[in-house]
């Protein structure tokens, strides 16, 4: 089933908002095939960078993505930076 990556992004950045973490989650529409969610500072002065999240970051969000969306398998990048699956459009 289909699911807007617009609305992933949304409710993954509320779920960081409400954990007061400093992590966000973008859209990004350059890949032609599935777009991939890029992992981001909240700060308006970081362009680009390379951050090291530790497992449990990606044990909840894996966990917020099966139950929130039913999603799971996600793919990521080689620095684990963003992630893509063929139900997000």
């Amino acid at each position: 089933m289909p699911i807007k990556a617009e609305e992933v992004v949304e409710s993954l950045n509320n779920l960081m908002k409400s954990r007061g973490s400093i992590v966000r989650f973008k859209t990004d529409r350059g890949r032609t095939y599935l777009p991939s969610i890029d992992i981001v500072i909240y700060d308006d002065y970081i362009d680009s960078f390379i951050i090291n999240m530790k497992d449990r970051f990606y044990n909840e969000l894996a966990n917020h993505l099966k139950t929130k969306f039913k999603i799971i398998n996600i793919s990521f990048n080689n620095t684990c930076s963003c992630f893509w699956h063929q139900d997000i459009v």
